[in-house]
């Protein structure tokens, strides 16, 4: 400690605990999920913090309503700029005791930026490429059993009707709403599949594109390992990403753990084994294609790079492949910043802006398709123009056909998400 620092004199007489290692002078929480827990009963004992990239956590017992809002208070607080002091000093505590101590807490399990989340990252990647695959998690909800999971998705599937496609089917667009609110769609998008399948359709790999709702990165990220739900595991495509490490090394696969709490390629997962079987599996998740990368630096990749390098990688033939691109539409309602809730009045209007929009989908230009959503700065917010635009562009020169549109909307209109059962064939 450099005694002629008096911010660092003043840390060691004010907290009476160890001294803060440089880091968490200003603590910097990164992006957890905050859960309350109680008894048995059911009474209320505090807040579970969790990280859900790496996977470690942190329960803080809350006595009372003052406490749980000064635990509250200072989590909102430890955003990287302000010191231990002056977060004490906003927050009128009487000493900085009780922050650096929260700040230590939070700290031992990774939850703060720093060498310790780095180290528990490192070892969660570790853990994954030595397993193999993620574990189930969402597809849990479609039955915790082989027995229970699969006669759910033969339920589903039964309420949808064979859309009898021309052509042979070579990708879907399917939602990645959770199952019972996007039931229906999932119910169209697969049954094309399973129809393509019981006409002698036969697939080798499937290729899904989702949508990063929780990156830290912001390229395009793929996984390297394969997915495990109730009905087994579906390994990685290892001949494609050893091909797209060939080409384009590690950057591709750099920020692997922003798949953990993703749900929009795992949710896909079971619907292919229960038709398909435990078939390879290459799942990436793709940013908005017209956002640029936040560092230059050649680390991370861009759609349009990832197009490229996967097209390298599969070749010409891609008669044995299926794509799913995983994607919602229009984001409307206060929840997403609307001013007001959604009547009957607005989703007739999102109905109509978002049958214009796969219009521009269905015509098959991916460049035109992208303008258009960028009209008015994408109004509707929507939220899957990396995997939309990738796959138009995979596909090119197949033929996509508007199979089902849905809206899922809240009883009282404080949200509404739109999603569309698409089918491209050949």
């Amino acid at each position: 400690m450099n005694r002629n620092d008096p911010t660092e004199r003043q840390m060691s007489d004010d907290t009476g605990t160890q001294e803060l290692p440089p880091h968490l002078l200003r603590p910097e929480l990164r992006p957890i999920r905050i859960m309350p827990f109680g008894d048995e009963q059911g009474k209320f004992l505090g807040l579970r913090l969790m990280d859900p990239y790496h996977g470690q956590g942190l329960d803080v017992q809350i006595p009372s309503q003052q406490h749980l809002q000064g635990v509250q208070a200072l989590l909102q607080a430890f955003r990287g700029q302000a010191t231990v002091h002056e977060i004490a000093e906003q927050l009128k505590a009487p000493e900085v005791k009780p922050v650096s101590e929260l700040a230590l807490a939070l700290e031992s399990r990774g939850l703060l930026w720093g060498p310790t989340s780095e180290e528990l990252e490192t070892k969660m990647r570790d853990h994954l490429r030595k397993e193999g695959a993620f574990p189930a998690t969402v597809s849990r909800a479609l039955g915790e059993d082989e027995a229970k999971c699969r006669a759910k998705i033969e339920s589903i599937l039964a309420e949808a009707d064979d859309p009898e496609l021309e052509g042979a089917l070579v990708g879907i667009v399917a939602t990645h709403l959770d199952y019972e609110r996007g039931r229906a769609v999932y119910a169209t998008s697969y049954k094309a599949l399973s129809a393509a399948v019981a006409k002698g359709q036969q697939f080798d790999r499937v290729v899904i594109l989702g949508t990063p709702h929780l990156a830290l990165g912001d390229g395009v990220t793929i996984s390297d390992v394969g997915f495990d739900s109730p009905l087994g595991r579906c390994p990685a495509d290892q001949a494609v990403i050893t091909a797209l490490r060939s080409s384009g090394g590690e950057r591709l696969f750099i920020d692997l753990l922003d798949l953990c709490p993703e749900h929009s390629v795992q949710c896909h997962i079971p619907w292919i084994q229960a038709i398909l079987g435990n078939v390879p599996i290459l799942g990436a998740i793709l940013p908005d294609p017209t956002a640029k990368l936040i560092a230059d630096d050649g680390k991370r990749a861009t759609v349009a790079e990832f197009v490229t390098a996967l097209q390298g990688a599969l070749g010409s033939d891609l008669s044995r492949t299926l794509f799913v691109l995983s994607a919602e539409l229009a984001h409307v309602g206060p929840q997403f910043g609307d001013a007001k809730p959604v009547d009957e009045a607005r989703k007739k209007e999102v109905n109509q802006l978002d049958r214009s929009l796969l219009k521009s989908f269905i015509a098959g230009d991916p460049q035109a398709f992208l303008g258009a959503v960028a009209t008015d700065a994408n109004p509707m917010h929507w939220n899957s123009l990396g995997a939309l635009w990738a796959g138009l562009s995979l596909l090119k020169g197949a033929k996509p056909e508007l199979l089902d549109y849905y809206q899922s909307c809240e009883a009282d209109g404080s949200r509404m998400v739109s999603a569309a059962s698409l089918a491209f064939t050949r």
